[in-house]
């Protein structure tokens, strides 16, 4: 009687032991983390299914793991989720940094991802690396930024100007923002822009005011008349000529790295082939002669 009496006892606490791990989801970066359970629309499988692929499925005991609203599944150990990478390093939902997104306002957001981390440190954002942001401004809700200088400061470069680059031989053609560096001021970048860009390549519908580049900005053309232009976009020599040029490439030593030549016409010179440095490029055709810096990635 013993014998029979013990076994479903035991079975009992092996059963109780295996159900005291739970599941639980990280919805967003900024918090929500739930028990994955039944409801009346889906199945738990359906749930931690759905979880895995869209957020972050997390294990540990209930009473452990926090849960709620404004929770983060700390206290819980990462078990899958979309890029099988959890929200952020340490304790799950630690942010990384904190970001002012290119919207025009002086207000931050905390950023808890890689992703969101590489999309605001380039454009015309400002990023802040490891800093928890300011106060939060009880209208609006958004935080204040950092008094500190940004890891990453792209709105002191912004042309607030972007520029519709057609696809060539080293690029794809896209949408792209307009910003001063090595290769040229804004005023450079926008003329470039005006002459080389556009659907056709040929500067029309090339400049833009709105990141998807609608909202036409006024076309300023280079005079067509010139015989020669010259200039640098990426990995290639951007160049306009009335009769076949000739292309030299040099270190600032005045060694030649490379030379060739182009037809007449709007061409693209591939640079691809060049280690990363600073050069110049000496474009002859005709009569004209043009020469210009050339900053390598």
């Amino acid at each position: 009687m013993k014998k029979v009496f013990l076994v479903p006892v035991m079975v009992i606490a092996t059963f109780a032991s295996q159900a005291s791990a739970e599941e639980f989801c990280l919805w967003s970066p900024g918090g929500g983390c739930y028990e994955i359970t039944a409801d009346a629309n889906e199945t738990a499988a359906e749930k931690r299914a759905n979880c895995a692929k869209n957020a972050w499925v997390f294990s540990g005991n209930k009473g452990d793991v926090e849960e709620g609203a404004d929770k983060f599944c700390q206290g819980g150990t990462f078990v899958v989720g979309k890029d099988n990478n959890p929200p952020g390093p340490g304790s799950v939902g630690d942010p990384l940094g904190c970001c002012n997104w290119a919207d025009g306002t002086d207000w931050c957001d905390l950023v808890y991802t890689t992703t969101d981390v590489a999309n605001c440190s380039q454009g015309a954002a400002q990023y802040w690396s490891g800093s928890i942001c300011g106060a939060k401004d009880d209208v609006s809700g958004r935080l204040a930024c950092p008094t500190s200088t940004p890891t990453y400061d792209g709105k002191q470069a912004s042309c607030n100007a972007y520029c519709y680059w057609p696809a060539t031989s080293t690029a794809a053609a896209g949408c792209f923002l307009l910003a001063a560096d090595a290769e040229g001021d804004c005023d450079f970048k926008k003329s470039n822009c005006q002459s080389y860009g556009g659907p056709d390549g040929d500067g029309h519908n090339a400049l833009h005011n709105t990141n998807n580049c609608n909202g036409l900005s006024p076309i300023l053309k280079i005079n067509p008349n010139m015989g020669l232009t010259v200039a640098t976009h990426g990995r290639a020599l951007h160049i306009s000529s009335d009769r076949n040029a000739t292309v030299t490439l040099y270190t600032l030593a005045g060694q030649k790295v490379l030379s060739g030549s182009v037809q007449a016409g709007n061409k693209v010179f591939s640079l691809m082939g060049q280690n990363p440095g600073v050069y110049y490029a000496v474009v002859q055709s005709g009569s004209y002669t043009q020469t210009v810096n050339v900053v390598l990635k």
